[in-house]
């Protein structure tokens, strides 16, 4: 139930990312009812950053309905880093004598590359901020989901080989 006060009803109806509903709201100054329907998606352009959020600055005992029609997703994590290369393999010994049959050795493999590291997390579709006494009623008949993790990190290519032994 809200109390009667100062209201604002604002209709969120085009996509966009970021969206803070206290700046969307005018930043009020004293306690307010604000009624929002989000009709759009809405997106974020960081993992960091929400997609969605109620913002700070709110003054104590305002009330916020959020009607959300739409999806309202959180940005994709970071990829991870690349792997380390792997270093080449040492070069074969050249060709030697034992009797009438040439020795020679080949090269030995190169070393594996590392691997890659983990993607970054997700991002957060909706986050209510931390404010005294600020009260939020979500009414979600859309979709509002996380972001999906980061892709791993590519593994390293491994070192080649070294080559075979010369002859004499």
């Amino acid at each position: 139930m809200f109390i009667a006060r100062t209201h604002r009803v604002i209709t969120l109806n085009s996509v966009e990312n970021d969206v803070n509903l206290r700046t969307k709201a005018s930043s009020p100054v004293s306690p307010i009812n604000l009624i929002v329907f989000n009709t759009a998606n809405k997106g974020a352009s960081s993992s960091s950053t929400p997609a969605v959020r109620t913002g700070t600055g709110w003054k104590p005992g305002s009330m916020i309905y959020f009607r959300n029609t739409a999806t309202i997703t959180g940005a994709t994590g970071t990829t991870g880093s690349a792997g380390t290369p792997g270093n080449g393999g040492a070069g074969g010994r050249g060709t030697g004598y034992s009797g009438n049959a040439p020795l020679c050795t080949p090269g030995s493999s190169g070393s594996p590359g590392g691997t890659g590291g983990n993607g970054g997390a997700g991002g957060t579709a909706f986050a209510a901020d931390s404010v005294t006494a600020l009260i939020i009623n979500v009414d979600n008949s859309g979709t509002m989901s996380g972001g999906t993790g980061g892709s791993p990190g590519v593994g390293g290519m491994g070192g080649g080989g070294g080559g075979g032994g010369g002859g004499t």
